[in-house]
């Protein structure tokens, strides 16, 4: 997750027109052990560096416009990098080899397997979809409900509630979860209402808790949602076609 700490504080101080004369002061004692550890993360993940703009916004902040400018630059930072990967470096590194057994080298490719079996379809969907949209048939499409029974009745297992979630969701909270809803390059499909739909449904379970205050004694909070993932692929290359995501 995004350094959200420190933008429920922005945010808290915003709310109220009266907390604009105190919101520098708080935000120089708050960012001042944050902004360089904001900005290591930064540099690790090769993001662009906007930490010295963030810094005298927060030294400068005077203004509702400057406080708007703050949230934009805030919404720019890169989600955190778990420690683990600290270690690895700036060079890829391999985690683990899986070979199969008795792999033949003639076997033929599971979307064309699946195309002589009339279960799985892929081919000549783009004059009303997406050329990386798909339909499933017979057993692919049961093996398909199979895994989501599985995976469901899992997590039911280990104290998860199954929630149901809707699948359009205001710009506010697919930004809050660190996806932008504007620009020329975006992956998130947006309505004429402006409202968009959910890549995720992780999404719509953030916008549920949204400004809710949990109680310690409520922690940890397992809930999960299975839903559909409006999301466009960035990505062009061949080795992803099929039904890789």
């Amino acid at each position: 997750m995004r350094h959200l700490r420190l933008k429920m504080v922005v945010r808290s101080f915003s709310s109220t027109s009266k907390y604009m004369k105190y919101l520098p002061e708080e935000l120089k004692k708050l960012t001042a052990s944050y902004l360089d550890k904001i900005e290591e993360n930064v540099v690790l993940r090769q993001h662009n560096n906007n930490v010295q703009l963030l810094r005298e916004l927060v030294n400068n902040l005077k203004t509702v416009c400057e406080y708007d400018t703050l949230k934009t630059e805030l919404l720019k930072l890169p989600n955190s990098t778990h420690p683990r990967l600290r270690e690895y470096g700036t060079e890829p590194k391999q985690i683990e080899i899986f070979e199969p057994n008795n792999y033949n080298e003639k076997a033929t490719e599971f979307s064309e397997a699946s195309k002589y079996m009339n279960i799985f379809r892929m081919d000549h969907l783009g004059n009303y979809t997406g050329h990386k949209s798909y339909y499933l048939f017979g057993k692919l499409a049961e093996l398909e409900h199979a895994i989501k029974e599985y995976a469901v009745g899992h997590l039911q297992d280990n104290d998860f509630d199954i929630i149901s979630v809707p699948d359009i969701l205001p710009k506010s909270t697919i930004e809050g979860c660190g996806m932008q809803t504007d620009g020329e390059r975006t992956q998130v499909y947006k309505l004429d209402s402006g409202l968009c739909l959910s890549g995720t449904s992780e999404m719509a379970l953030a916008g549920f808790f949204e400004n809710y205050m949990l109680e310690e004694n409520e922690l940890p909070l397992k809930v999960a949602a299975v839903s559909r993932c409006f999301r466009a692929e960035t990505s062009g290359l061949t080795e992803e076609k099929g039904i890789y995501r």
